[in-house]
């Protein structure tokens, strides 16, 4: 189990009431919890593909992973990361982003976690 699966797996309890949050903070402490596990598996990913950008933000690496590995995989990054992050950084004249949202961009994560484990096993 890498960190990024631990990360997500915290997420997913904050969402099922496991972990003692308050209701009001339930979606953002979730989608912060994703949004790092994910951040965790584009720099992963990157490297992989022998592109480690340590100095980037999190946008450009985003591009890079699209220049360099799947399309689609690169694209379902983006639109995880855009809406966790508009999650994460809510004002005061947004409405809060709801659980069941969280949770399918949880999903959305836990989908390009899935192939970067069967790289990592197949080549162990």
């Amino acid at each position: 189990m890498t960190n990024a699966d631990e990360v997500l797996r915290q997420a997913r309890g904050v969402l099922g009431g496991t972990h003692a949050v308050p209701a009001a903070q339930v979606s953002r402490v979730a989608a912060i919890l994703a949004r790092q596990a994910l951040e965790e598996l584009i720099v992963e990913r990157l490297a992989q593909l022998g592109a480690q950008a340590p100095g980037a933000t999190m946008r450009s690496k985003l591009v890079c992973l699209r220049g360099l590995g799947d399309d689609a995989a690169a694209e379902s990054a983006m639109i995880a990361w855009d809406g966790l992050s508009r999650a994460c950084h809510l004002h005061a004249y947004e409405l809060m982003s709801t659980p069941e949202e969280v949770g399918y961009l949880i999903g959305l994560v836990e989908a390009l976690l899935e192939p970067s484990e069967a790289g990592t096993s197949a080549a162990g």
